[in-house]
């Protein structure tokens, strides 16, 4: 097998963690530029690949109608994030009645939809609504847990300082669950988790078949 050369824990975590297409990932420095190059690997290291076929039916009708009418993404945009084409985008907004009201372009308490401010990714981490922040980007959301450790830390955040979940939970933004690492760090952190995870789930198969073979020899 040739040698992978590519961070595949970090192409897990945008993927499955960040909710992004393959399609988007391989546009990225460091990956591969084949989406089967990369859907291969990831399987290989049993990680999850979303069928983009199915990637429509698995958006539930609440998410489409925050990214659709609450972010305002184009159904492109959405196609892109999901790595799908428009047209399937539009079909399901069409099947669930999803249109644009009078209005929806309002900002703030204005809009009909609006939750505050307080939004999540399909990988569980939270964003806050922050137009004037400097750690803002372009559409004035920033990431809850770099707010919270920029508070704690009583200053800004640098591009190469990341912040990690010691308990694993993205929408546990408590200071004490948070820690600043650097990227490379980071990336270590989660691969040590993910091969923790592989061995527990692998001990898991070792005891349910030894309780199998009990029940047998019980029987």
């Amino acid at each position: 097998m040739p040698e992978v050369s590519f961070d595949v824990a970090e192409a897990n975590r945008l993927h499955n963690d960040e909710g992004l297409s393959l399609n988007k990932i391989v546009r990225m420095d460091g990956m591969p530029k084949s989406v089967n190059t990369l859907s291969r690997h990831l399987r290989q290291g049993g990680y999850a690949v979303r069928d983009r076929r199915r990637a429509m039916d698995a958006l539930d009708e609440q998410r489409l109608r925050h990214l659709y009418l609450g972010l305002g993404k184009s159904s492109y945009e959405i196609a892109d994030m999901y790595g799908v084409t428009r047209s399937p985008v539009s079909r399901r907004l069409s099947k669930l009645g999803i249109s644009r009201p009078p209005g929806w372009r309002l900002a703030g308490e204005n809009n009909p939809i609006w939750k505050g401010g307080r939004t999540s990714t399909a990988g569980g981490y939270i964003y806050l609504l922050r137009r004037n922040h400097p750690m803002s980007g372009k559409n004035g959301y920033v990431l809850e847990h770099r707010l919270v450790m920029a508070e704690k830390l009583g200053r800004m955040l640098g591009d190469d300082e990341h912040v990690h979940h010691i308990n694993g939970v993205k929408d546990d933004n408590r200071p004490e669950n948070l820690m600043v690492v650097s990227g490379s760090d980071h990336k270590l952190l989660h691969v040590d988790v993910m091969r923790e995870l592989r061995s527990l789930r692998e001990r898991v198969r070792e005891l349910e078949g030894l309780v199998g073979d009990e029940r047998q020899a019980a029987g």
